[in-house]
């Protein structure tokens, strides 16, 4: 029975659990958009180079960390990890005022001091995944509510794309599930 995942669809298929590649033991398994079987494990994808160039990353000199790394640009530009940080601080912020919920009173919900918290808000502290998922379950927050503000390119190559699939994710969300499939349904028509 196919499974759907996003566009592509994956088949259940014979695996071979016991191909051996350079003394370790993968799971080989067809995938249907790349048309040729995948390793698990065997780390036989594109080079670092190729992988750079097909996502259009650009090395980074980020006073923030200590060697050079990549980031895709967005509209021409790269925020850096202090500018990024900002962003999320400045988002929490709002998230927070926008609720009407003092730090004294969002703290306790995730077990630190109110003067713990204020780190976040003030870019003293980074915020890790698991706090930012508490954060957003304390808060009643998306994690675009959040992230978007910060990195809009996750969302799409342009601003006018980001903003547009940010805001059908949040018209989305208002629906209940039988509206989703429907959704969901038609979407799926539009895009075979």
């Amino acid at each position: 029975m196919p499974r759907e995942w996003g566009s592509a669809t994956l088949k259940r298929a014979k695996y071979d659990r016991n191909r051996d590649i350079n003394g370790s033991k993968h799971i080989t398994f067809p995938y249907k958009e790349l048309g040729a079987s995948t390793s698990v494990g065997a780390m036989s994808g594109p080079s670092l180079k190729q992988w750079i160039n097909e996502l259009g990353l650009q090395q980074v000199d980020d006073p923030g960390i200590d060697k050079p790394v990549y980031r895709k640009p967005f509209d021409g530009q790269i925020a850096l990890s202090a500018e990024l940080e900002k962003q999320i601080s400045i988002s929490l912020r709002e998230a927070r005022d926008k609720r009407k919920l003092p730090r004294s009173k969002l703290a306790p919900l995730l077990g630190i001091s109110e003067q713990v918290y204020g780190r976040y808000e003030n870019k003293v502290s980074r915020l890790t995944v698991g706090r930012l998922i508490h954060l957003c379950e304390v808060l009643d927050a998306t994690p675009e509510e959040i992230i978007a503000p910060a990195a809009r390119h996750l969302w799409g190559e342009t601003e006018t794309k980001a903003v547009l699939l940010l805001a059908t994710i949040e018209k989305l969300r208002t629906f209940d599930e039988e509206i989703l499939r429907d959704v969901f349904s038609l979407i799926g028509r539009i895009a075979t």
